[in-house]
């Protein structure tokens, strides 16, 4: 008995395991730069606020301190911005 418990609670994590993969890899929100050709977003991990993503920003009402590029704190790559 004390072996089905070990293989149903394994079970259960790996169900959980897989769960997981299946989420979008950043379900909260983060900060995305532009890339200088504006083809795409991309995650600025060491960016880890949105006052430091807002600070950066020189395109939609932020500090400017970036010298020009663009910066949004959104929930993904291709979701609309969140308001500063």
């Amino acid at each position: 008995m004390r072996r089905l418990y070990k293989i149903l609670g394994a079970l259960a994590l790996l169900t959980s395991i897989a769960a997981c993969a299946s989420l979008p890899m950043h379900s909260r929100n983060a900060c995305y730069w532009m890339t200088e050709d504006g083809s795409r977003w991309v995650l600025m991990s060491e960016v880890e606020t949105k006052k430091q993503c807002f600070e950066l920003d020189s395109c939609s009402g932020g500090k400017g301190m970036s010298g020009g590029g663009c910066y949004k704190w959104a929930p993904s790559t291709d979701a609309k911005a969140r308001p500063w």
